[in-house]
């Protein structure tokens, strides 16, 4: 039993995940870093392990190949974490598709994957400053409508997310800490 709902579908993994989302730029990494340090279970970005590794390896990035490499390895991850652990995801599987709808990348093995793994709580920071570093190389525009677009994929997928807020990085980290420790 997930939350009260019998498990018959053995293609349906309900986990003990909360996925940590938003857009780039939301503070993600530096939330989940913080959480990690309380004792938390976390699972990294896998976007910007393999972003890093592309851009040493060439300037000139595929873009589809990339996403489809962040998948993958987010997929070899999730079938690797124990799903009854109480663990965190810097971001979630279908945070992917917004990214594979932007660059018009086929979606079908990320939604299959989205669709299989659910997690018990799903957490999206609004966005902050935007702070391009190389990684980031869009506006705060595209970090919005980014930020739109995983709000309406959670929806689609039958998620009800908490939106945390806009606040300094430590009132931000005790929210989600807060907000995690009510979860039943």
């Amino acid at each position: 039993m997930h939350n009260n709902i019998l498990i018959v579908n053995k293609d349906i993994v309900y986990t003990n995940w909360i996925a940590i989302s938003g857009a780039p730029s939301s503070g993600k990494t530096s939330v989940i870093n913080n959480l990690e340090k309380m004792g938390y279970e976390v699972v990294n970005d896998k976007a910007r392990e393999v972003l890093e590794e592309a851009r040493k390896l060439s300037p000139e990035r595929d873009f589809a190949a990339i996403q489809l490499e962040i998948v993958e390895r987010m997929e070899s991850e999730m079938r690797n974490v124990n799903p009854d652990k109480l663990t965190l995801f810097d971001y979630g599987m279908p945070d992917n598709i917004a990214f594979q709808r932007l660059g018009e990348i086929e979606i079908a093995k990320t939604l299959k994957l989205a669709k299989k793994y659910i997690y018990k709580a799903v957490l999206i920071l609004e966005p902050i400053s935007f702070k391009c570093d190389g990684l980031r190389d869009k506006d705060r525009e595209h970090q919005h409508l980014i930020h739109e677009m995983i709000v309406n994929i959670y929806e689609e997928l039958g998620y009800k997310y908490e939106l945390v807020p806009d606040l300094k990085l430590e009132d931000r980290v005790q929210y989600v800490h807060e907000k995690i420790r009510g979860l039943k």
